[in-house]
C-alpha cells in the first residue's frame, strides 16, 4: 500500500502523459509492466481553448465549457499485462464533440467512483492518493472514501509484476527508454509492505489530511459499514454527508427513520446510542446530558453502539487489536465473565476532556482540525469493557428485524483534573478524533468557610477560602515568557460581590480545596450597609471558567468599620447639584462618625472627611480642595469676628488668675481646634468646582 500527496501541474503547452509514480521491472526490461500512476494532458476542441491560457492547438490546461476532449484525470497501468484504467473520457468526449464539466456523460462519471463522490480532480490541488495492490486486484483511492466498492482507480484479474525499481515524476519502461516526465510536487509518500485494511488506510489518510491541511479527505464514518474506522454518536437516521447517500435507505437498519418499529424498541432519534456515565455507581444518564465529576477527576464510562471501530477484537489475530468484527458486530472480551476489562494503550485509544471548535467536532467535518485547535487534557487508565456482543449492525437488515447491539460496548477512563462545564469529550482511535460536544461537566466550586470572615473596609487582609472543586494550579496562574507567575483571570478568579463587584488584589492557589485572597477595599459606591453596626455583608464567589459556587452563608464576608457616608447617593455625581448634595451628605455623615468615636483624628477630622468625601463624590481637583479649605478658614474667622462683635467691640480682659474666658475666645479656640466638642452639623463650605486635577497628597 502506498499513500502519497501530490498535485500534478500541467503547463499550457504540455501534451502527452505526466508521470507521477512508477514501479518497474529490472533496468533491462523494455516493457511497461509494474505500476504506473499518471495524468494525461487536458485537450480541448481545436481553437476553443481559453484565450488567457495561450493554448497551442488542443494543448491547454483548461478548456471552455463544453469543449473538453480529454479531462486529464488520474490514470493507472497495473500488472504483468499491464492493464490500464483510463479515466480521461477521451473517446466519449471526442465522440460527443466535447464535454461540459458541469454535465458529464454517465460513462465518464462511472469511472470516478460511486454516486455522490464522482469528483474531478483539479490538477492544481493537493490530493491524498492511496494505491493498494493485493493479489490480482489493484485499488486506487483519492481523498479517502476507502470503504467504497467502486474506487476511482481499479484494475482486477491482473497478475502483479515483480518490480525492482521505484521512480517518481516519470512513467517509463524498465530500461528507461520511453520516459514521460511529469511536472508534479510530492509532499510526502508512505510505503507499506502489506495490503492495509480499510480502517488503517483511513487513519493514515487522516494523519496526512491534518498534517497538510486538506479539508476534503473523508473517513468511513458509516454506522452500517463493516469497516468503520471511527467512534460515532449515531443510532438511527441517515447521515448528512453526501457520500453516504447511496447507502442510505430509511427502510433498513441502522438507517431506520425516526419512529420506525425495530425488532427491539423504536427508533426515537437520529442521533442516539451513545451516553456517558460517571461516579462510583456508574449512574446511567440520558443520552446527551453528559457526565459529571469532581475537578480532581474521577472514573467515567462512555457507552455506545458505535463507540469502538469495527476492527477492535482482542481475541483475534489482525487489525489494530484483533480481527474485524463478526457479522459487523464488535467482539471483545469473549473469554468469559472474568475477562471484563481490557487495557488499551494510547497507541490505539486516547480520550481527552477539553474544548474543540465547532468545525472540528465530526469525522466528516469539511474543515481540517489541527492540534493547535484543541484545548484538552487526556484521561488516564483507559480500557474497553464488554462481553461478547449480539445484535445486528449493518445497512442491509430491515428495520423490523434490526436489533441493537447488546451489551453496549464501553470505554472506561479516569478523567483529568479540571474545571468548567459543557466540555467536550474527544475519543481518539489511532489518532482519529471523534468529539462529543458539551458532554462533560466538572462539579462547580463549593465554599465551606472563610477565615476570617470579617475584615476592615479598607481591605488588605488575607482571607482563606476552604471548600472543594477549585481546580488545578494551572487554572489560576499563567507563566509569562520571562518565567513569572501572573494571575490568569481568563480561567479562574475570586470575585467580591457588592453593588460594584471587585476582584481579590492577589489570589494564591493552595490546593483544589483551598485558596487565599487578599481582600480589596470596599468600592466607593453607595452600599446597603448596616448603619448601626457599620458593617456590609458581601458574597465571595469563585468563578471557575463558566461555573460559580452557590451564594450561601458560608461564602459571606463582612466588611467592618464602614463609614456611614456609604449610604450617600453618588450615582448621579455628573450632575453638579447632585454632586454637591452627595458631598454635603458625605461630609456630615463622616464628621458625625468621627466625633461619635471620640474624635480620634483630633485636629485632622475635617481634613480627613473633606479628603474622603472629595473622593467619594467624584471631585478630583486639588486646587479646588485647597480653595475650599481657604474659604472655610476665612469663613471660620468671619464667624469668630462676628461673635466678638455680638458680645462686644473688644474682648474683655480677664482678671489676674481668672479661670474663665470669654465666649468669643472659646469660639475662636474651637475654630483652631476641631477635637474639642462633637457637632452634628459641619461648618459651612463653598461649592467645589473642578479646575485642575491634582493628587490627594498635594491637596493635603
Amino acid at each position: 500500500t502506498i499513500s502519497l500527496v501530490p498535485p500534478p501541474r500541467q503547463s499550457d503547452s504540455d501534451t502527452g502523459d505526466h508521470g507521477i509514480l512508477n514501479l518497474a521491472l529490472g533496468t533491462a526490461d523494455t516493457t511497461e509492466k509494474g505500476l504506473r500512476l499518471y495524468k494525461p494532458s487536458v485537450t480541448c476542441k481545436r481553437g476553443s481553448g481559453l484565450s488567457s491560457l495561450s493554448c497551442t492547438g488542443t494543448a491547454c490546461s483548461r478548456c471552455n465549457q463544453g469543449f473538453y476532449h480529454s479531462l486529464g484525470q488520474l490514470n493507472v497501468d497495473f500488472g504483468s499485462g499491464p492493464t490500464t484504467d483510463d479515466n480521461s473520457c477521451n473517446a466519449t468526449c471526442t465522440a460527443a464533440g466535447g464535454c461540459d464539466l458541469t454535465s458529464l456523460p454517465a460513462a465518464c462519471l462511472s469511472a470516478f467512483g460511486p454516486t455522490g463522490v464522482q469528483n474531478l480532480q483539479d490538477p492544481e490541488l493537493w490530493h491524498i492518493i492511496t494505491l493498494k495492490a493485493s493479489g490480482g486486484e489493484f485499488q486506487g483511492f483519492i481523498d479517502g472514501f476507502h470503504s467504497s466498492s467502486q474506487p476511482p482507480l481499479y484494475v482486477t484479474g491482473e497478475a502483479a509484476a515483480a518490480v525492482e525499481q521505484f521512480r517518481l515524476g516519470v512513467m517509463d519502461t524498465g530500461d528507461g527508454s520511453a520516459p514521460s516526465y511529469g511536472n508534479v510536487d510530492i509532499a510526502e509518500i508512505l510505503i507499506y509492505d502489506d495490503a492495509l485494511t480499510t480502517q488503517e488506510m483511513d487513519r493514515i489518510g487522516n494523519y496526512l489530511a491534518i498534517k497538510f491541511d486538506l479539508e476534503y479527505f473523508r473517513l468511513d464514518a458509516d454506522v452500517g459499514s463493516a469497516t468503520r474506522s471511527v467512534a460515532i454518536s449515531k443510532g438511527c437516521g441517515c447521515p448528512s454527508a453526501p457520500w453516504h447517500t447511496p447507502f442510505c435507505n430509511t427502510s433498513l437498519g441502522p438507517y431506520c427513520a425516526s419512529g420506525a418499529a425495530l425488532a427491539s424498541g423504536t427508533c426515537s432519534s437520529s442521533n442516539m446510542g451513545l451516553k456517558v456515565v460517571t461516579g462510583e455507581s456508574f449512574l446511567s444518564l440520558s443520552p446527551g446530558t453528559g457526565g459529571k465529576g469532581p475537578t480532581t477527576g474521577n472514573q467515567f464510562k462512555i457507552q455506545g453502539y458505535y463507540v469502538l471501530p469495527t476492527d477492535v477484537n482482542v481475541n483475534g489475530d489482525s487489525g489494530i487489536l484483533g480481527a474485524n468484527s463478526t457479522n459487523n458486530v464488535v467482539q471483545i472480551g469473549t473469554e468469559g465473565a472474568t475477562d471484563l476489562d481490557t487495557a488499551v494503550t494510547t497507541k490505539y485509544l486516547a480520550v481527552s476532556v477539553g474544548r474543540v471548535p465547532s468545525d472540528c467536532r465530526s469525522p466528516r467535518s469539511e474543515v481540517p482540525c489541527l492540534p493547535a485547535d484543541f484545548s484538552e487534557k487526556f484521561a488516564t487508565d483507559c480500557r474497553i469493557r464488554s462481553t461478547a456482543s449480539s445484535g445486528t449492525n449493518d445497512a442491509t437488515t430491515l428495520c423490523a428485524n434490526w436489533v441493537a447491539p447488546s451489551p453496549v460496548p464501553e470505554i472506561i477512563c479516569t478523567a483529568p483534573a479540571g474545571i468548567g462545564e459543557g466540555l467536550d469529550i474527544i475519543i481518539y482511535w489511532h489518532g482519529v478524533a471523534t468529539v462529543l460536544s458539551n458532554w462533560y461537566h466538572y462539579e462547580p466550586p463549593v465554599i465551606h468557610s472563610l477565615t476570617p470572615n470579617r475584615v476592615n473596609y479598607k481591605g488588605g487582609s488575607t482571607v482563606t477560602l476552604n471548600g472543594k472543586n477549585f481546580g488545578t494550579q494551572s487554572k489560576w496562574t499563567a507563566t509569562t515568557h520571562g518565567g513569572f507567575q501572573t494571575a490568569n483571570v481568563q480561567k479562574a478568579e475570586i470575585i467580591i460581590e457588592s453593588r460594584r463587584p471587585t476582584k481579590c488584589r492577589k489570589t494564591t492557589w493552595v490546593s483544589d480545596q483551598q485558596l487565599l485572597c487578599e481582600v480589596p477595599p470596599m468600592p466607593m459606591v453607595r452600599q446597603g450597609i448596616n448603619a448601626q453596626q457599620r458593617t456590609l455583608q458581601v458574597k465571595v464567589v469563585v468563578q471557575a471558567v463558566n461555573q460559580r459556587n452557590q451564594r450561601t452563608t458560608s461564602s459571606t464576608l463582612v466588611y467592618t468599620d464602614v463609614p456611614t457616608f456609604y449610604t450617600c447617593d453618588n450615582d448621579k455625581i455628573s450632575n453638579q447639584a447632585m454632586q454637591r448634595q452627595c458631598f454635603e451628605c458625605c461630609r456630615s455623615a463622616c464628621i458625625v462618625d468621627e466625633f461619635s468615636q471620640g474624635g480620634a483624628k483630633k485636629g485632622y477630622t475635617y481634613q480627613f472627611c473633606d479628603k474622603s468625601c472629595y473622593q467619594y463624590c467624584g471631585y478630583v481637583s486639588g486646587r479646588t480642595r485647597r480653595r475650599m479649605a481657604v474659604r472655610r478658614l476665612l469663613q471660620s474667622r468671619h464667624d469668630a469676628r462676628a461673635a466678638m462683635l455680638f458680645w462686644g467691640a473688644e474682648e474683655p480682659v480677664p482678671e489676674r488668675g481668672a479661670k474663665s474666658f470669654s465666649r468669643s475666645a472659646a469660639l475662636a479656640r474651637r475654630n483652631r481646634r476641631d477635637d474639642s466638642v462633637p457637632v452634628k452639623i459641619p461648618g459651612p463650605a463653598s461649592d467645589p468646582k473642578d479646575d485642575e486635577p491634582e493628587s490627594l497628597a498635594a491637596a493635603s
